[in-house]
């Protein structure tokens, strides 16, 4: 064979190389497409199986999830429920949950997308999203969910159903995750990470006050709340500074980590504690402002989505800046605040 035929026959080799490796490119394309069809398939279907089995089989004989409850009764004890029950010894950055009036507009945007009827009229209350990103969003109208598949978590089932139609929602334990049931079909599950099983504890208490039109926060039950929170290792610490049998807590934030321990700031219902931690954590700087508290209340702020903590008390005429926790990055806008106030005069 010539110096020609060698060249000649080299070539056709490569090029049937370059055709066979096509082929089998064209091919993996092909079999990617049919799986992606396929899982999305799956995903429309078990989008409308959830939504055809909560109007099919749910009970909204008691005229829906808000039942007789106006619009505004839902807004407004929603803003408190955040304020008082979800806030204290919580971290907004770690949280799933977030609430009106404090709904990040950027990832609610970006979460509607998906839905078109997602009208101008509902008002968003509630937003959830797990590690896995599933999501869901209570609106004054719809239930809006996005559920990852089971085969495959890449792929979302993604639907609405009027809460018209819903009578319950409600979180129940599993091992180490919590099933999300709407009436009593299983919507998904939610893994519990980074210690965030308080938000299941916390968000079920808020649809069981939702469901029994029980919008009356009591002291007893926020202090009870923080105590489950923060643990009876904590709780016994701060208990040693509560000096009055009455003395509820009202309100916990944790501080900045030592490199043994957190700080830590507490209101009760007499006094502000706050325990800030030398180096190492060895020892503990105490301080206590004893006074009369009969309101108390978060302003919350965020900085460019960065939302922060600063303590400030109010008695009387008198303003005291008991400590930054969490210090704002954004210096020029609006901080965190905790306000406690007393009726009456101070005098210095």
């Amino acid at each position: 064979m010539g110096l020609f035929d060698k060249l000649s026959d080299t070539a056709n080799k490569m090029k049937s190389t370059i055709d066979e490796k096509r082929e089998e490119a064209a091919q993996k394309r092909a079999e990617a497409a049919a799986l992606d069809a396929e899982f999305k398939e799956k995903a429309k279907q078990k989008a409308d199986e959830i939504t055809k089995f909560i109007l099919e089989h749910g009970d909204d004989s008691k005229g829906g999830f808000y039942a007789s409850n106006g619009v505004d009764n839902i807004i407004n004890f929603t803003k408190e429920f955040y304020d008082k029950i979800l806030l204290p010894a919580n971290s907004v950055k770690q949280s799933y949950i977030s609430m009106y009036p404090y709904l990040n507009d950027k990832t609610i945007k970006a979460f509607t997308k998906g839905f078109p009827n997602h009208g101008t009229t509902e008002r968003d209350v509630l937003h959830l999203k797990d590690p896995k990103k599933q999501e869901f969003l209570l609106t004054t109208e719809n239930f809006y969910f996005k559920v990852c598949l089971e085969e495959n978590e890449k792929y979302f089932a993604m639907g609405c159903v009027p809460c018209k139609n819903i009578n319950t929602f409600s979180l129940e334990k599993s091992d180490e995750s919590y099933i999300f049931k709407c009436d009593t079909y299983e919507v998904a599950k939610l893994p519990i990470t980074n210690g965030r099983e308080e938000d299941f504890i916390t968000l079920n208490d808020y649809f069981r006050c939702i469901e029994n039109s029980d919008f009356e926060i009591i002291d007893e039950e926020v202090n009870d709340l923080i105590r489950k929170k923060i643990g009876e290792k904590v709780y016994s610490d701060v208990k040693k500074y509560m000096v009055y049998d009455d003395e509820l807590m009202m309100y916990f934030a944790w501080g900045l980590d030592s490199f043994t321990a957190k700080d830590y700031i507490v209101c009760t219902n007499k006094q502000i504690i706050i325990l800030d931690r030398e180096a190492f954590g060895a020892t503990a700087n105490v301080k206590q402002l004893y006074y009369g508290i009969v309101n108390c209340g978060m302003v919350v702020c965020a900085c460019a989505n960065v939302i922060c903590h600063s303590v400030i008390v109010a008695v009387g005429r008198c303003h005291y800046d008991c400590g930054t926790f969490r210090p704002c990055l954004y210096p020029r806008i609006p901080r965190t605040i905790f306000v406690a106030t007393k009726s009456g005069t101070t005098t210095n």
